[in-house]
């Protein structure tokens, strides 16, 4: 049997500030993306087989300073209805990374786990993490203070992402549409 796990996320800390020019308004935030995530592999044979089980495990952790910046149109279109247009978008940014991998093999006696062997470490080597370009488009209608209906689209480039150097090729680009009303 194979167990895969996981735990930790990323996290963004960061400070956004806009200016607005008559009926345009541009934004921009700026901040410090940082994880740590740790995965584990394990396969599990059962001792008929006369194979020893493996557990591969990794700890990553990353982090760099990025940026978004965005622009909104607002248009009156009558004395009660509003438009509003804007987008938004990103850069592919490259981070910083740490990680340290182990593989294993190993045997269980009476439910006990035994480590025979260790087939692989390496500790704190350092490599580059890129996230992909994300652009965002959206557009409201509205009035004063009733009622709004409203669309964004969001397209993420995942195939620029590289974990190590090594592409995914199981990861893709990626949209997403959401519509709504209040």
């Amino acid at each position: 049997a194979h167990t895969y796990e996981g735990s930790g996320g990323l996290y963004q800390a960061f400070i956004g500030t806009g200016y607005r020019i008559k009926n345009i308004s541009f934004g921009v935030n700026g901040g410090y993306t940082f994880c740590s995530i740790k995965n584990s592999t394990r396969a599990d044979y059962p001792d008929s087989l006369h194979l020893s089980s493996t557990n591969s495990s990794q700890i990553t952790s990353y982090g760099s300073f990025f940026w978004k910046a965005g622009i909104q149109y607002h248009a009156k279109l009558s004395k009660k209805l509003f438009l509003e247009l804007g987008a938004s978008g990103s850069v592919s940014q490259t981070l910083n990374a740490r990680r340290d991998s182990l593989r294993t093999t190993y045997y269980y006696s009476d439910q006990d786990r035994i480590d025979l062997d260790t087939a692989y470490y390496e500790q704190d080597a350092s490599g580059k993490v890129t996230y992909p370009q994300q652009i965002a488009f959206g557009v409201a209608l509205h009035d004063d203070i009733h009622w709004l209906i409203g669309a964004d689209y969001t397209y993420s480039k995942w195939s620029q992402f590289r974990f190590f150097g090594d592409k995914d090729d199981n990861v893709g680009d990626s949209w997403m549409l959401k519509i709504g009303a209040q």
